[in-house]
């Protein structure tokens, strides 16, 4: 399904991999605390805060009032806003690991190798031989922000494919929040792993955080999103 629906794109709590706007205080709490327990996280080698989700790049329009068949010129900008939170919190001193699924190609590489200058624990991150997102976004005359789709169609992109069965276990099972979005559990294989990486965090006695972060456009249906996501946020602590 080529998704060129248009949708008001909805700020994050961290722009452009980890300049901080607002953080919950859960995670604030864990940002304050981490002082006295970096020793002890450490030597254990394990993440705090596990963020699961999206890599991506938005395009942004360069040229303000135009539709996207107008523009001429787009500047990319890495974000996905659970990659936004693992580096915003890898910046405020907590250890932070990202799993994803990112592409086998120039713009997987690329973020990759932010995430990695940051300091999240890249580790966890599964390559896939698909293309990593891209997101196109229109700018009104004003400066606001509209979403116009993707390059291709929705489920051609590699955070479709994250597999559950090459989780990492023991970092999930040890980490005392895990960060997610909705926006995966649009893709049946992606939504299967999403919820095996809750329950492995729950099991270790940590806690699951969810951004609704809502976007029709990721949905064939907005039945099943509704089910879905529910179900989801049943499992949800925050």
């Amino acid at each position: 399904m080529q998704l060129g629906a248009r949708q008001r794109a909805a700020g994050s709590s961290v722009d452009a991999f980890g300049c901080v706007r607002h953080v919950h205080p859960a995670l604030r709490h864990a940002a304050r605390s981490v002082s006295r327990r970096q020793t002890v996280a450490a030597a254990a080698g394990g993440a705090k805060v596990v963020c699961v989700g999206e890599a991506l790049f938005d395009f942004l329009a360069n040229e303000k009032g135009l539709k996207r068949e107008e523009v001429k010129s787009w500047t990319p900008y890495p974000g996905g806003a659970p990659a936004n939170v693992a580096t915003a919190l890898q910046k405020l001193g907590v250890p932070t690991a990202f799993v994803s699924a990112l592409g086998n190609d120039d713009r997987g590489e690329e973020l990759m190798q932010l995430l990695n200058k940051i300091g999240v624990d890249t580790s966890t991150v599964q390559r896939i031989d698909a293309p990593t997102r891209d997101i196109y976004v229109e700018r009104t005359l004003d400066g606001d922000r509209v979403f116009a789709g993707f390059g291709l169609d929705s489920d051609k992109y590699c955070d479709c494919s994250l597999d559950a069965d090459k989780l990492p276990k023991d970092i999930l099972s040890g980490a005392d929040f895990m960060v997610t979005g909705t926006l995966g559990l649009a893709a049946p294989k992606t939504r299967a792993a999403m919820k095996a990486a809750a329950e492995m965090v729950k099991a270790g006695g940590g806690k699951v955080m969810v951004d609704v972060n809502w976007r029709p456009v990721f949905w064939s249906d907005n039945d099943e999103a509704k089910r879905e996501i529910l179900a989801f946020l049943d499992a949800a602590d925050i």
